[in-house]
């Protein structure tokens, strides 16, 4: 039977004795009566021995389970539409699988000496019991398995090509999935092109698109532009550290990041109080050449928590850059070797140079970042995407609900790669969003969607991803 073994585990795990102990009886039975129609088994006598069969079956049922995605997989069932496309005939093989499994632990259940004796079979006809038996609940089953597994994705219509879901013709870029190429594409998909051919595992992208500062596999920082026949390496380092620790000068020429110089601890004791003490971390913002990477400049900032500095280079001035800390935006020149503030207030500051950058933070053994914003607007419009055990992605128009986009294969629709780290286009309600490690574009009007190309850590060339201060907006604070 289906419903009582491990095709259902999501169910028996959520909703418990309530939902198991009802379609455990409603499958016991059925296969009861096909014991007593066929076979001529008194139901009564056969009822408890058939219900242990099927509980053992559940439980086995948990090891097929856990490989399903595996099945899954090989069956190339890897994106959205591949879900849309194939996934009734990935169902038919789950079910085939579940099938094998139930008659196996049942028939081994019933062959004890105990169950044939309450049956009366012997252990051919017990078999065939067996073997009929579990048709006739995965008859009933089967249709209900699929019916309450199969993705729906809110609605939304997964079409072959992305030029007929978009209106605009905006350039994407992003880390191709396999190689760990720096890549661009159009969003409509046409002008694939790779731009950096080494591993990059976060980039930037500056004002004219034809440089790209990036933290590669090795966790150094290099520049490529577009024609050269190798990364020039700007930064080489042990740290870990983050792209908005590192910012390129509107003309070039230098480079600046913001690297942890060392730690110490402080007495803070106050009458009353016993050895409070509190860690001081130093920040050293240093200023480079691009091409000599000859110091131009720098200086040592102290900050009480342990988060590091976000810095942007002016957008027309090169001798001006930015830091932040505690919510405060500090304004440097760079004069004779080193800088020196200036005291200047700012509240926002905008850069000339594109990157993958957010609130938040993420960390791998591998890899590393900053993440997305989870809301962005446009044009009357807003988008908020949520990750975790159930992403998904909403766009509103006012206080109405255009769309809903979640992956919700499976009974429970949780764990599945669905919408993240989601954008605006240009074009009014076209959007970008990854999953696993597919991009796809989202028509949220028409809810219409296709599969980009198989990259993540997008990039746009818009307001989101310039790189930005913003007063107030600091996690060290």
């Amino acid at each position: 039977m289906i419903l009582a073994d491990g095709i259902n585990l999501p169910i028996v795990l959520i909703y418990g004795l309530a939902t198991f102990g009802p379609l455990t009886l409603l499958v016991t039975s059925v296969e009861g009566l096909v014991l007593w129609l066929a076979f001529g088994v008194s139901f009564k006598a056969s009822f408890w021995q058939i219900l242990i069969a099927n509980i053992c079956s559940t439980l086995a049922g948990a090891v097929v389970w856990f490989f399903q995605a595996v099945v899954v997989s090989r069956m190339v069932i890897r994106t959205m539409p591949d879900f849309v496309n194939g996934y009734s005939y990935v169902a038919i093989v789950l079910i085939l699988i579940y099938y094998a499994k139930s008659v196996l632990v049942e028939g081994l259940v019933l062959l004890r000496a105990k169950a044939r004796a309450k049956i009366g079979l012997r252990p051919a006809r017990l078999w065939k019991a067996v073997l009929l038996a579990n048709i006739a609940s995965y008859l009933i089953m089967g249709p209900i398995f699929y019916l309450s597994t199969r993705p729906t994705f809110g609605g939304v219509e997964f079409v072959d090509s992305a030029a007929s879901v978009v209106n605009c013709d905006d350039t994407v870029y992003y880390i191709a999935a396999e190689s760990k190429y720096l890549c661009k594409i159009k969003a409509d998909g046409t002008g694939q092109q790779t731009l950096v051919p080494y591993p990059v595992a976060d980039y930037i992208v500056t004002s004219d698109q034809k440089t790209f500062v990036y933290r590669a596999q090795d966790g150094n920082l290099y520049s490529y532009s577009l024609g050269e026949d190798q990364p020039l390496r700007l930064w080489q380092t042990d740290q870990r550290f983050d792209l908005d620790q590192v910012a390129l000068s509107c003309d070039k020429r230098f480079v600046a990041f913001a690297e942890e110089a060392g730690q110490y601890k402080v007495d803070v004791t106050q009458d009353g109080e016993y050895n409070h003490w509190e860690h001081r971390y130093r920040w050293r913002i240093e200023a480079r050449r691009m091409e000599s990477k000859a110091p131009v400049a720098q200086k040592t900032v102290e900050t009480r928590y342990h988060h590091p500095l976000k810095i942007v280079w002016d957008s027309s001035d090169a001798n001006l850059l930015y830091y932040q800390c505690y919510g405060v935006i500090h304004t440097l020149r760079v004069q004779d070797g080193q800088l020196i503030e200036t005291g200047i207030p700012r509240t926002n500051i905008q850069g000339s140079s594109f990157q993958h950058a957010g609130g938040g933070r993420y960390g791998g053994a591998s890899d590393w970042g900053v993440t997305l914003d989870y809301n962005d607007k446009q044009k009357g419009l807003e988008l908020f995407c949520m990750p975790g055990l159930d992403p998904f992605l909403v766009v509103n128009e006012g206080a109405e609900e255009i769309v809903r986009l979640r992956h919700d294969y499976g009974l429970l629709g949780i764990g599945n790669p669905g919408p993240s780290e989601a954008s605006f286009l240009t074009g009014r309600g076209n959007v970008i969003f990854q999953a696993g490690e597919w991009l796809y574009i989202l028509d949220s009007i028409r809810k219409k969607a296709a599969l980009l190309v198989r990259g993540r850590k997008h990039v746009l060339t818009t307001k989101r991803f310039q790189t930005t201060l913003k007063a107030g907006h600091d996690m060290s604070d």
